[in-house]
């Protein structure tokens, strides 16, 4: 978690696997993608 504030900052978006931001509750169940768009195609890739 230390290097999302890093990942963002870039432009890349971090979540978890239903799209809610990540946080101290989250089950470890990342996804990070280079811009939303990508994040978006990965998620739907998931579903």
């Amino acid at each position: 978690m230390a290097l999302f504030p890093v990942i963002e900052g870039t432009g890349d978006v971090i979540a978890d696997w239903n799209g809610a931001a990540s946080g101290v509750e989250a089950d470890g169940r990342d996804i990070a993608a280079a811009n939303p768009a990508l994040h978006e195609q990965a998620l739907a890739a998931l579903a």
